[in-house]
């Protein structure tokens, strides 16, 4: 009874690591954040880029639960507003994020 515990133990990981392969890296998406609320915290004075930097964080968090083409798609919206509106480096790794998650959902 042990072996068959073990045996399941390891089918399970196996399969969660070769499901994470071909996923965008959370690492990523995790700086991109990181980044993103570093510049709404510095111009939180203008509610622009505060609004577009919580709609594309909003983003990020959606695409990471549920990786389709569609939240993909408006990752890539929401990340060009932030590069231009919010904060350079937020919204250059949110693209790439954003291409990524497209790239892997079919």
């Amino acid at each position: 009874m042990a072996n068959t515990e073990k045996i399941n133990k390891t089918n399970k990981v196996s399969k969660t690591k070769t499901q994470h392969k071909s996923a965008p890296s959370d690492g990523l998406a995790i700086a991109a954040k990181v980044f993103l609320i570093i510049a709404m915290v510095f111009t939180f004075w203008m509610i622009i880029p505060l609004i577009i930097g919580i709609f594309t964080v909003k983003s990020i968090n959606r695409a990471r639960i549920e990786q389709t083409k569609k939240n993909g798609d408006n990752l890539i919206v929401w990340s060009i507003f932030a590069m231009l509106l919010c904060g350079l480096i937020g919204g250059i790794l949110t693209l790439i994020y954003a291409i990524q998650v497209s790239r892997s959902s079919k």
